[in-house]
């Protein structure tokens, strides 16, 4: 579990919100920081791996193939902590309501 401390689980949800929605500017919007902190948060991860997650280009960013695979894993990681997390305080999936409105509207 040493390896753990050198994970930083939020830049994790940052990079998984940045591949979801193809833009750092909507990833911050979700994670309530700027377009610059995921831009930041971003260039330090790949750092850290050694690779890039992300072609940027314009407003939009795409996955590289090492990023399409580390993302994938990523997600399915969060995932399985969030079922942890739903199993230990005896919730589940069928009592989880999604809204997905722009935050503008909210």
């Amino acid at each position: 579990m040493r390896l753990l401390s050198q994970v930083n689980l939020n830049s994790l949800k940052i990079v998984e919100s940045a591949a979801r929605h193809r833009n750092f500017t909507r990833a911050g919007e979700e994670q309530f920081i700027t377009a610059s902190a995921v831009s930041q948060r971003v260039k330090g991860l790949e750092d850290q791996l050694r690779f890039k997650i992300f072609e940027r280009g314009g407003n939009a960013v795409s996955l590289t193939p090492e990023g399409e695979t580390y993302v994938a894993r990523v997600r399915e990681a969060l995932e399985r902590i969030v079922a942890a997390n739903m199993e230990a305080t005896g919730q589940s999936q069928a009592h989880v309501l999604r809204i997905c409105v722009l935050p503008t509207f909210a």
